[in-house]
């Protein structure tokens, strides 16, 4: 008996719990559908969208173009053509027609006062390859002119006046030295002549000089001077023991031992 007291008992402590808790959630359910309205969480405002002008940029500079590339014009240089002479002289040679081209210039060449030259110590063949300041003449003779020729056909075309190709009796024209160590500028101006110097006057002397070997010429004469009396001839004639000059050769073989030799006197301002 006393058994199914307590089974009765806890029965009902079931059913008061049940419905306990039924009432509860009753009770949360009507206050979530009809109890006061729950206020949203307003968070902070936020600021208003500003809306402003933005200058247009500057446009871009232009990219420079290169200009295109100058491509050089070839120059055509004038060939020269060997025509035989009716003659039997030396051929004589034809200059071919060329491009035109400006022509440079001509520089006036200097003027010296002549003087009288001591006899060449030889002839000068005009086939043999001269070094610079050689003439290409085939007369024969001393001086420094040139004469007329005897035999050939027209004009003659070395650095010499006269007609026609072969051997005349002009005279000779004698080459530039081939310098291979000049005299200080100290040691000219101190060999200035004294009368030039002191009217302010500046002047050149060309010497002719014997050079049997490459080196200190053997001796030297005045060929010319300019202006003439004014003491330039022998003030250079003074100077030749300091000359290494180089008389004209043909490889090793000296062909034209006697050479001009120019000197020049200015007056420093």
């Amino acid at each position: 008996m006393q058994g199914r007291l307590l089974v009765r008992q806890d029965r009902g402590r079931r059913r008061t719990a049940i419905t306990a808790t039924a009432t509860v959630h009753v009770a949360i359910l009507a206050l979530l559908l009809w109890g006061p309205p729950h206020r949203a969480i307003e968070g902070p405002e936020r600021p208003a969208l500003t809306l402003f002008d933005v200058p247009r940029p500057p446009d871009p500079p232009p990219v420079p173009v290169p200009p295109p590339p100058i491509t050089p014009q070839p120059v055509t240089r004038e060939g020269t053509v060997i025509r035989p002479t009716a003659g039997g002289g030396s051929p004589r040679p034809m200059r071919a027609p060329a491009a035109t081209q400006a022509a440079p210039a001509a520089a006036s060449p200097a003027r010296f006062d002549r003087v009288d030259l001591p006899a060449p110590a030889a002839d000068i063949s005009a086939d043999l390859p001269l070094r610079v300041g050689t003439a290409a003449s085939d007369g024969r003779g001393a001086g420094i002119a040139s004469g007329q020729g005897t035999g050939g056909e027209g004009r003659g075309t070395g650095n010499g006046r006269g007609d026609g190709d072969g051997p005349g009796a002009g005279r000779l024209r004698f080459a530039l030295a081939e310098w291979i160590e000049k005299p200080p500028q100290s040691m000219i101006d101190e060999a200035f002549p004294k009368m030039a110097r002191f009217g302010g006057v500046s002047g050149v002397a060309v010497l002719l000089c014997v050079v049997p070997k490459p080196g200190r010429p053997k001796s030297c004469s005045i060929a010319a001077e300019r202006p003439r009396g004014r003491g330039f001839g022998p003030a250079a004639l003074g100077l030749y023991p300091n000359f290494r000059i180089r008389p004209v050769m043909k490889g090793e073989e000296v062909i034209q031992a006697e050479v001009l030799v120019p000197v020049t006197f200015t007056i420093h301002k």
